[in-house]
């Protein structure tokens, strides 16, 4: 190991290393006024960290791999990732990504909806023709762009499925934490599981290390999710550009608001989030600080950052099967990377 390995710096070299990729990639369809591509590259280059791509590369790298023989799924990931956004903001009728406007604002949802699967296209073109893969030994590998091809789909499956529930639940009057983790496992850390699963993949590790590794991503995403939910009520939305309290609007049944249905004691405070469980309140901006407050009142802000830990720490313990190396490290690293984000 190289005690001088700056993890901050080579997530950062990696960003720049994917971004790379993309520029290249789209340099051939710039300029020539056709607004699939134009959104495409827009949604790409929106803002976003590279978290999952890059997870996919460090990945590879622990198990003895090159990141950079890992670029071709972490490309492709990151376009199916982008794709689920598209969508779902038109669902969620939602303005904002990442602090400017979405694909469907800035153009129509006709746009939004074909760049979108355009992009699932293009996310199965680049893992299987445009680049040949190597593994650790340096061998190019057909099998393993088929077993990457089946990982992805698969992802690609649960994230529809866990979308679904999502936009149900805001019709529903009754939905409990479990159904909320089952929703989170699908829509949130079925693409986490996906890119560590083809790091792993093409890195030909063993059935238990994958295992792992998934369980690892599992928890991350339960994790990610809560946070997330937790940021939609921070007061920080409005300084990245995001209106505070948008799950609400959407009448989303987030972790904060199942967690207040469970805990609230006080006359006022439940029926104020039945009748939100009811749709029975056209959601305002003075709802949202109603929220705020019974969040506050019920402690639910400290009881997400146990929660959140929680999770961290039963995902740090399925690393342990991983060889001792900077990329290793670098997995546990992540963990607390990513959830020190802002937005």
């Amino acid at each position: 190991m190289n005690d001088n390995f700056d993890y901050k710096n080579e997530f950062e070299r990696l960003q720049t290393y994917i971004n790379s990729y993309f520029n290249k990639f789209f340099s051939k369809y710039r300029n020539k006024n056709i607004k699939l591509y134009d959104a495409f590259e827009y949604a790409i280059n929106g803002g976003g960290k590279r978290i999952r791509p890059i997870l996919t590369m460090i990945t590879a790298a622990a198990i003895g791999n090159e990141p950079e023989n890992a670029v071709t799924p972490a490309l492709a990931i990151e376009i199916l990732h982008n794709f689920t956004l598209l969508h779902d903001d038109i669902m969620d009728n939602a303005s904002i990504r990442h602090g400017q406007p979405s694909v469907h604002k800035k153009w129509n949802s006709d746009i939004a909806i074909l760049s979108g699967d355009m992009m699932i296209g293009y996310a199965y073109t680049i893992l299987y023709y445009d680049w040949y893969y190597k593994t650790a030994d340096d061998a190019p590998m057909l099998h393993v762009k088929l077993s990457l091809i089946n990982t992805l789909t698969e992802a690609l499956i649960k994230v529809c499925e866990g979308q679904e529930l999502d936009t149900n639940f805001n019709t529903a009057i009754s939905v409990s934490m479990d159904d909320y983790l089952k929703m989170v496992e699908l829509k949130t850390s079925a693409l986490l599981c996906c890119a560590v699963q083809m790091g792993a993949e093409i890195s030909e590790a063993n059935f238990e290390t994958q295992s792992a590794l998934n369980n690892y991503a599992l928890y991350l995403g339960i994790a990610f999710q809560i946070q997330d939910d937790m940021l939609d009520f921070n007061a920080n939305n409005i300084k990245f550009g995001k209106k505070l309290g948008q799950d609400a609007f959407e009448n989303k049944k987030t972790f904060p608001i199942i967690k207040a249905k469970e805990l609230a004691t006080d006359k006022a405070d439940i029926d104020f989030i039945n009748r939100y469980y009811q749709n029975k309140i056209s959601i305002t901006d003075n709802d949202v600080n109603t929220f705020i407050q019974i969040f506050n009142k019920l402690n639910i802000p400290e009881i997400a950052e146990n929660t959140i830990t929680s999770y961290i720490e039963k995902s740090k313990q399925y690393l342990s099967i991983l060889p001792k190396n900077n990329y290793t490290e670098m997995l546990y690293w992540f963990l607390y990377y990513i959830l020190k984000r802002e937005y």
